[in-house]
């Protein structure tokens, strides 16, 4: 039976070493080289931006972006980034450098307790949770959003240890144990993530699946000695209390705001990244997101068929339940979102990992050698795979990371960019301002404006220059005349070709202009 026992498994030296060797792989392909990496999305530089703030004001309660504040997301990753950036530019590491030091750490949590989960479903084998441990640091999505400055590492590691602290209370409390400190861990784990990104994906990712988990357990009176009467109110105090700081700061309405549109309206599909039809498009992107390990999916399904088939039904074990609720129910509920962005299924990829190492422990019987001695020689081509996987990863740093930071270049672009503002205000056409604010560091808000808002923000507004793509003087006629190209900015960048303009003082805007419908209507996309 692959289920886990009444009792967690001893460690031995093999598992400490397994471990320590799956951590080194993860620092080695997550870790390579992250100093090149530069802030490349729109994303990444909110979250840069406001933890650089915090570090330079030391208001750490109130995260701020552009001159403004930003309560869209709560306070616990922006805390992360800005102790790491904090410490590492202590030990001499660039500021940028040391912020990714957050979800690299993260990516190792989350790595860890995989590792930790994986080895409990089946008996105590730690080659099978090196295997969940190593297929999910090579997963595409994974591996890239382990130095990506997004939330999305931080609520994985803190589901993924969530979900380890309740397998190990559910143990605790079958065998008639003390509970109090898994159970402590889990609480925490919750309230933590609420405090990154609210009770949503709580609720979604954990605690309805856990709770259709004891329903097919058969153990949901163990909810009895869950702690519920303390855990409850101390997850609450942990995820709640800065929207609580905020009030007393007098910012209730933006405290709201967050509950009512990053949470209801994204639900709902009332705000961005809207993909209606549940589940469609999250099957568009997992492929590329589980690679190369979607070419393992088959083999994983056929070998569920073949359990079943011989009377062996998988879903009758702990470890195939947890599969199901942690993976599959997980991504019912979440799906049913209709806002739908690929890293939010991040946190199932853990899950899906720790079904690849139980599968491979179940075919290869890792820890019942003597059932199967005739597989040892095919184990080889599973380590071959896995070695495969490691050396995609780390290319992907050594190769392709370098190509687009080079093809970017947004260090020499931005620095061009600001030699030509001479103190004036800069306006974004249906272009994110948020790399220009990271980059230029300017003490006055950058405004990325749609055609209706040229009038205002830039025709009608003093001492302005406008960032443009050379496309976009091409195919409005009515845009050129009304501008003056700023002479000595051109700058190619990735497919585009970018211009610098400001107000042509002898030739007014034509008005159809500000009558133009703008795809995004001056709204910043990737806002996650």
């Amino acid at each position: 039976m692959l289920e886990s026992s009444q009792s967690p498994p001893h460690s031995s030296p093999s598992a400490v070493w397994y471990f320590l060797l799956a951590a080194a792989l993860y620092l080695l392909t997550a870790g390579w080289n992250l100093g090149s990496q530069s802030i490349s999305n729109p994303e990444e530089a909110r979250y840069a931006c406001a933890a650089r703030q915090m570090l330079r004001d030391g208001d750490w309660i109130v995260p701020k972006f552009n001159g403004e504040v930003r309560l869209v997301k709560p306070i616990l990753f922006y805390w992360v980034i800005a102790a790491t950036g904090k410490i590492g530019t202590m030990l001499s590491l660039g500021l940028v450098t040391a912020m990714r030091l957050g979800p690299l750490f993260m990516g190792m949590l989350a790595v860890a307790a995989t590792f930790l989960i994986a080895r409990k479903l089946t008996n105590g084998s730690a080659l099978a949770g090196f295997v969940a441990a190593v297929v999910l640091m090579t997963c595409n999505e994974f591996h890239k959003l382990s130095r990506e400055l997004v939330i999305e590492m931080t609520i994985t590691a803190l589901f993924t240890w969530a979900w380890y602290f309740a397998l190990v209370s559910l143990d605790r409390i079958a065998a008639n144990a003390r509970t109090w400190l898994p159970l402590l861990g889990f609480y925490v784990c919750l309230g933590l993530a609420c405090m990154a990104k609210g009770p949503l994906p709580v609720a979604g990712f954990v605690v309805l699946p856990l709770l259709i988990y004891l329903l097919m357990t058969k153990r949901l009176n163990n909810l009895s000695r869950a702690g519920l009467w303390w855990g409850v109110p101390l997850t609450c105090l942990i995820g709640f209390w800065w929207f609580y700081a905020l009030a007393q700061r007098g910012l209730k309405e933006g405290a709201n705001d967050f509950f009512l549109n990053e949470n209801l309206h994204r639900v709902l599909g009332e705000k961005d990244h809207i993909h209606p039809w549940p589940w469609l498009q999250y099957f568009v992107w997992l492929p590329e997101g589980l690679a190369p390990w979607i070419l393992a999916v088959p083999f994983m399904l056929w070998h569920l068929f073949k359990k079943r088939e011989a009377g062996n039904e998988w879903i009758a074990t702990d470890a195939g339940k947890f599969i199901f609720c942690a993976e599959v129910v997980a991504f019912l509920i979440i799906g049913l979102s209709a806002s739908k962005r690929t890293l939010y299924l991040l946190p199932l990829y853990p899950p899906f990992a720790i079904w690849a190492g139980w599968n491979f422990n179940d075919v290869f019987a890792i820890d019942r050698p003597e059932l199967r001695p005739e597989q040892t020689g095919r184990i080889k081509w599973v380590y071959a795979a896995l070695g495969l996987a490691l050396a995609m990863a780390l290319a992907y740093e050594i190769v392709l990371v370098p190509k687009r930071e080079k093809a970017l270049g947004n260090a020499a672009f931005f620095a061009a960019l600001g030699t030509h503002l001479n103190d004036r205000k800069l306006v974004t056409l249906n272009e994110s301002a948020n790399e220009a604010v990271w980059y230029l560091d300017l003490d006055k808000p950058i405004v990325k404006v749609n055609y209706p808002g040229l009038k205002e923000k830039f025709f009608e507004a003093e001492n302005t220059v406008l960032l443009l793509k050379d496309k976009d003087l091409v195919k409005i006629a009515e845009l050129k005349p009304a501008l003056r190209l700023i002479t000595g900015f051109e700058w190619k960048r990735g497919k585009d070709t970018y211009v610098l303009a400001t107000p042509n003082p002898d030739q007014k805007p034509d008005e159809k202009l500000f009558e133009r419908k703008s795809k995004d209507s001056g709204k910043e996309s990737g806002d996650d």
